[in-house]
């Protein structure tokens, strides 16, 4: 008999199902790499734990939740791929975890990242929630992440970003939000970027109509892709990154480009077909083009 209102149980031709973790067995691989070697260690257990020299732990079959007391990871281990039905991650569930480069929680159903998801983890370099279902980051989901270095929040449902909820990320510096529903950057929305490196940020695919011009202010941009959006201009502040390498401005509404763009001396590519530049920005790219020997795409309607 199920204790009421600590289980949920639900009844099949006999068979008891429940909502609470750790009451079936999970399954999944654990690779290894040790003097040269690489082995795969196939386990079926209540709780996830890892071993000694692991270098990653992957589900092979769809866990719905995952909740305080599913992981007892003690040994350290590299990466953690989730890549299969997982709807909720409970706050806390990774405390203590000896997870140690990078979370891989791409192509799930993950609606809500709640305040307190991903916190405390010091030594994570990566997380992955790419081809999710994400709409809602509550403030705190990300918090004090001291070495985090790329997100990929790509292809989820986001249509803002709430810059508290990504705090203390001093040295991110990948941010991948291409394929969500923006519709505008806003002043401090990316204030939990690093301030002291080279960032590369990926807005490709949204619905941007605006960048407002105090956005990228205080960044240094070294790759900045916008393509395939609604822009009809881009601030001064983006052609004012002097260490600029590579940009991505293909499949707006853009007439030219801001006068600073064009003394830019470190573009290696640049890319702005699909837009209806008129003839004196076009002449101006193909100039620098040939003056910084740089790949440049373009339209030739002039």
């Amino acid at each position: 008999m199920c204790p009421f209102l600590i289980i949920l149980c639900v009844f099949v031709h006999g068979i008891i199902l429940t909502s609470a973790c750790g009451d079936h067995p999970v399954k999944y691989v654990i690779s290894k790499i040790y003097d040269g070697e690489y082995t795969l260690t196939e386990i079926e257990q209540n709780v996830i734990t890892s071993l000694d020299h692991a270098y990653s732990i992957k589900l092979t079959i769809p866990v719905k939740k995952l909740c305080k007391g599913l992981l007892n990871i003690t040994h350290l281990t590299r990466y953690l791929y989730i890549n299969e039905g997982l709807e909720d991650i409970e706050p806390g569930v990774f405390e203590k975890q000896m997870i140690i480069e990078g979370f891989f929680f791409g192509n799930n159903r993950l609606k809500t990242i709640r305040k307190g998801t991903f916190e405390n983890l010091l030594e994570l370099n990566e997380i992955d929630l790419t081809y999710n279902e994400i709409s809602v980051i509550e403030p705190g989901a990300f918090n004090n992440l001291t070495n985090l270095r790329i997100l990929h929040l790509s292809k989820n449902k986001l249509t803002t970003l709430n810059p508290d909820s990504i705090i203390n990320t001093p040295r991110l510096v990948t941010l991948n939000m291409n394929t969500n529903f923006l519709g505008k950057l806003k002043p401090k929305m990316f204030s939990f970027l690093a301030k002291d490196k080279a960032v590369d940020l990926s807005f490709s695919q949204n619905f941007l109509t605006d960048i407002h011009y105090k956005t990228f202010e205080d960044f240094d941009i070294i790759k900045f892709n916008i393509s395939m959006n609604k822009l009809r201009s881009i601030p001064d502040v983006i052609a004012k990154n002097r260490n600029l390498e590579l940009v991505d401005l293909s499949w707006n509404q853009l007439r030219n480009l801001p006068g600073e763009f064009f003394e830019l001396k470190k573009l290696k590519n640049v890319v702005v077909h699909g837009n209806p530049l008129d003839c004196i920005t076009l002449s101006k790219l193909r100039k620098l083009g040939h003056e910084l020997n740089m790949n440049i795409l373009l339209d030739s309607f002039c």
